[in-house]
């Protein structure tokens, strides 16, 4: 199931894409449920010093962690890019992934034209 590729450095972009999912589909739902807790009167928002409860409370929960996502994405994202390019410098490492469908489908793809190309025996003349 799990491919594995030998990776020299990975760019810039890529590392940002990683840490921008990672902390947007952790932050926001944290964000939302801790809105709720405010729709109950849970002084779990917080906007100048100020606890914000009620629907305000609710609306304003996934958008801080949207913003919070959005920080540490920034952050994160450089230190984890100059690190990686610092550790590319010497090193190499490996990755395991799984494929998507579309990229099984083409080595699938792939592999059928190979065979195909392989089973075609050149030289023979007699085969119109």
């Amino acid at each position: 199931m799990f491919q594995e590729i030998n990776v020299r450095r990975l760019s810039a972009g890529s590392i940002y894409k990683i840490v921008w999912f990672g902390t947007v589909f952790s932050f926001v739902p944290f964000g939302f449920v801790m809105g709720v807790c405010a729709l109950f009167g849970a002084n779990t928002v917080h906007w100048n010093k100020a606890p914000i409860t009620g629907a305000m409370g609710l609306l304003l929960g996934p958008f801080l962690g949207l913003f919070i996502a959005v920080v540490f994405t920034v952050i994160f994202g450089t230190v984890c890019a100059l690190g990686m390019w610092v550790f590319s410098m010497k090193y190499s490492f490996k990755l395991r992934f799984v494929p998507s469908l579309e990229t099984m489908k083409y080595a699938l793809s792939e592999a059928e034209n190979e065979e195909a190309m392989q089973s075609e025996k050149p030289g023979r003349k007699d085969e119109w």
